[in-house]
């Protein structure tokens, strides 16, 4: 069994930065347009020497190591080749729940560009991410060399045919490309540096999916996406932000054996959301419509605190109440990509005397029961 580096920091794994998606099998070269069965190519773009995912409403979301780069904050991004300009000072860092293994803050950073591309928003996956699941990874990074797989022998040595160690050498150039894989473990804590999140964790396998992914440089920030396979709807399951070598690895390459980690966007859900500032989407779904007035109703009058606003409180002040009613009937038929849900909807008002009329049955059930 091959030996995976050992952690030189606070972690449990030797992590670097992840910065490209590369392939194990094929030529290598191939995934850089669109999938036909399209997770949200266009949606990942270029954020200084790393990768950006497009959410919608202009808010990105990165690993915070690409957006605080080496030489300062990248002042624009680049979505489907158009540059777009970063709004100066708009960074958001996103934050841990408290809990062992944890650090205050993630690997995530949210940021708000200028001016809206036209494309479509993205879901941001509810569920855990768990191992089994079949992923598509996108991301800006170095193309391998040549169409040949490579080959090492223990001493990491050039070798040729079956040997110790087999992969991808890494050339000079960058291209977004997609590649495919299969989560191995969820629920770590990883991370860069001095940050971690909640994770999961891809191998690279040169028996693996059809387009065997792995994460080299340029692909910290760049999305992992999963469909559902009983409604198939793509979402954002994570974001990638390091791998992991093979014991003695060489920098340049990436041989089987290695690993992926990415950032399990489902813990992170709630944050990322609120912090978008959707007006009155409470199940966060990306869209403002008799549901979220439904759960306002569901949760009527319960209350909570900080990050444990229940649910249904639009405007986070820890009560499901009239107010909540107000927000979300005046800011019915709005979406997470800015424009309006292209569905027809009743009056705001006959939604708020219908809701009314719900929560009047659910205080005399309540009455009725005590």
């Amino acid at each position: 069994m091959r030996c995976l580096s050992t952690f030189v920091a606070l972690l449990v794994l030797s992590t670097h930065p992840a910065r490209a998606v590369i392939l194990g099998t094929g030529d290598g070269l191939e995934n850089t347009t669109a999938p036909a069965n399209d997770p949200g190519f266009e949606n990942v773009g270029i954020l200084g020497s790393g990768s950006a995912v497009y959410l919608g409403n202009g808010w990105v979301l990165t690993a915070a190591h690409v957006y605080n780069g080496s030489s300062g904050v990248p002042t624009e991004s680049w979505f489907n080749g158009l540059p777009y300009q970063n709004v100066p000072g708009s960074g958001v860092q996103l934050t841990n729940p408290a809990g062992v293994g944890y650090t205050q803050y993630t690997d995530l950073e949210l940021y708000r560009l200028a001016g809206a591309p036209p494309l479509p928003s993205v879901t941001i996956s509810n569920t855990v991410a768990s191992a089994g699941w079949d992923v598509t990874m996108i991301g800006n990074g170095l193309d391998p060399r040549n169409s040949q797989t490579a080959y090492w022998d223990s001493s990491w040595m050039p070798a040729t045919g079956s040997a110790t160690y087999a992969g991808e050498i890494w050339s000079t150039t960058h291209d977004i490309r997609w590649g495919t894989n299969v989560i191995d473990q969820g629920s770590i804590a990883q991370g860069i540096g001095v940050n971690s999140e909640m994770a999961f964790m891809t191998s690279f396998t040169q028996n693996g999916t059809a387009y065997e992914a792995q994460g080299t440089p340029g692909d910290s920030g760049g999305g992992v996406f999963h469909q559902d396979p009983t409604t198939g709807a793509w979402s954002l399951a994570g974001i990638m932000f390091g791998v992991t070598s093979l014991t003695g690895q060489p920098w340049g390459i990436s041989a089987f054996g290695d690993l992926t980690w990415s950032a399990d966007l489902s813990s992170y859900r709630t944050e990322i959301y609120q912090t978008m500032a959707i007006p009155g989407d409470v199940n966060f779904d990306g869209v403002v419509n008799a549901q979220d007035l439904a759960l306002v109703a569901s949760n009527w009058l319960k209350a909570g605190t900080g990050a444990n606003d229940p649910a249904g409180d639009a405007n986070h002040d820890g009560i499901v109440n009239g107010q909540d009613i107000a927000l979300v009937s005046s800011a019915i038929g709005s979406a997470l990509g800015g424009v309006p849900a292209a569905v027809s909807v009743p009056e705001p008002s006959s939604y708020v005397l219908a809701l009314l009329s719900l929560i009047g049955l659910l205080a005399y059930k309540r009455r009725r029961s005590a």
